[in-house]
């Protein structure tokens, strides 16, 4: 941010459990970690506003929230949520200078998905076949468009949720291959 104001990149995950069960209920993990998620942006955003100075915010959401067939509907909601997270946040803060965005991406290579890579050949391939650029991203990929995002080259935008996808989003589909057929 060139010293003129703050800048925070969120490194949380939404991860997805398909539920947990509590006192013979079952309960939406993913919802409750959206939920936290708001939690603790809430006091950021209003210190950022009452320093003066404006800065930027960059949510970490997925692929997930700009088009459906990605996770199951737990996940699928909280994703959407984000991106209306973003927007409401830059409704109420825009006007105090401060930015809020978000990254969307697509398969990452990382360790929490090597497992996926390493079972065989299958997901390498779907992945390849799915993203237009061919291949997964990598994490350096990601948070270069983060780091874009908390810069003053991206002064005025604010309210996004970035693919950084490798084209999925537009070919809306993860299964269907890049050509959407």
């Amino acid at each position: 941010m060139g010293g003129r104001g703050e800048a925070e990149a969120d490194p949380v995950r939404l991860g997805v459990s398909g539920g947990s069960r509590r006192n013979g209920t079952r309960r939406c993990d993913v919802c409750v970690a959206r939920r936290g998620r708001w939690l603790c942006h809430r006091p950021q955003l209003r210190a950022m506003a009452a320093g003066g100075r404006g800065g930027a915010v960059v949510l970490n959401s997925g692929v997930g929230a700009l088009v459906g067939g990605f996770g199951d509907g737990a996940q699928q909601a909280a994703k959407h949520g984000l991106t209306g997270l973003v927007k409401a946040a830059t409704a109420d803060c825009a006007r105090q200078g401060i930015r809020v965005n978000a990254v969307a991406p697509g398969v990452v290579r990382t360790p929490g998905s090597e497992p996926y890579f390493e079972a065989g050949p299958e997901f390498a391939a779907l992945v390849a076949r799915s993203t237009p650029l061919g291949r997964p991203a990598r994490a350096a990929e990601v948070a270069e468009a983060a780091s874009w995002l908390l810069s003053d080259r991206a002064s005025y935008v604010a309210g996004v949720t970035l693919p950084v996808d490798g084209g999925i989003t537009a070919v809306r589909r993860f299964d269907r291959g890049a050509s959407g057929a």
